[in-house]
């Protein structure tokens, strides 16, 4: 019987994933009375720790997956301020 040295499959970082997954998941729950918020603040939080993971050498993968969590929760708040201003000048600008 043959043995074959199977290549191991790559790590990945759990973080990572879920910080891009969050920040993802955000935009579509926004049409829920801002329930997008959660997300958005989950996914910048896990984003910088698992970039301080591998910053720190603990893991080498998923550094462009935080990345991009981080800037989808950071995108996310800017949208909402974005619209709350919005709505701010639409409402005071209604005569009563």
């Amino acid at each position: 019987m043959r043995s074959y040295n199977m290549a191991r499959p790559a790590p990945s970082n759990g973080m990572a994933i879920a910080s891009l997954v969050l920040g993802i998941a955000a935009f579509p729950l926004v049409i829920f009375y801002c329930m997008g918020v959660i997300p958005a603040l989950l996914a910048i939080i896990f984003g910088f720790i698992a970039r301080g993971k591998v910053k720190r050498g603990e893991i080498q993968v998923g550094a462009g997956m935080a990345l991009a969590g981080i800037i989808l929760g950071f995108a996310y708040f800017a949208l909402a301020a974005l619209m709350a201003a919005m709505l701010y000048v639409v409402v005071s600008n209604t005569p009563h």
